[in-house]
């Protein structure tokens, strides 16, 4: 009894970490998403970016105030 035991407790441990590495893949795959540097320059050179993905973009000390951004997409950073 104690082998089936040890083994079943062994299968679990296995499946658990195969799982956990799994997520941690798909979730580094998010992770590793860029904005496209062509929306960055449109939203610079005409002040739009309408449905654009900016997530990852650097704009500290850029001036958006007017800018038209709807539906965009943007990822603010930890201060």
């Amino acid at each position: 009894m104690g082998d089936e035991h040890e083994r079943r407790v062994s299968t679990r441990r296995n499946w658990l970490r195969e799982m956990m590495t799994a997520i941690g893949l798909v979730a580094c795959a998010g992770l590793a998403h860029a904005f496209d540097p062509g929306d960055l320059e449109t939203l610079l050179a005409r002040g739009e970016c309408r449905g654009c993905d900016l997530s990852g973009a650097d704009l500290r000390g850029r001036d958006l105030s007017g800018a038209q951004l709807q539906a965009a997409a943007a990822k603010l950073p930890n201060e």
